[in-house]
């Protein structure tokens, strides 16, 4: 019968001859990388996350706004001075946008805790 003996690796650097798996694991470690794109989706999700929970009443707030903008802008149509339709066409868009962003957006790391 014969006897197999373990070595366990000293206490060294990670670049000992004891460890040189370890050497490799930090050297392929990927570094951060803080680019302008991983900063408007870090950005981004933190106004997804802020706007969700409010997002069924403000929907609906947002929505009798516009609506109200819609009404004013019929009666003060043909007012000089008066500039109602754009001010109707940029709540409007500001209520489009919020809805395609809610809709379209995900964050990383949503995908994961969907599939489960």
């Amino acid at each position: 019968m014969s006897c197999n003996v373990l070595r366990f690796p000293s206490k060294g650097a990670p670049g000992d001859a004891w460890a040189p798996g370890i050497a490799r694991q930090a050297e392929q470690r990927p570094k951060r990388k803080y680019s302008v794109k991983n900063v408007l989706h870090g950005f981004f999700t933190v106004i997804w996350f802020l706007l969700i929970p409010v997002w069924f009443f403000g929907r609906w707030i947002l929505a009798l706004e516009c609506f109200f903008q819609f009404l004013r802008m019929l009666y003060y149509w043909k007012t000089p001075g008066m500039h109602a339709g754009w001010t109707f066409v940029l709540h409007f868009g500001l209520l489009s946008a919020l809805c395609a962003f809610v809709f379209t957006f995900e964050p990383k790391g949503i995908e994961a805790a969907k599939e489960e």
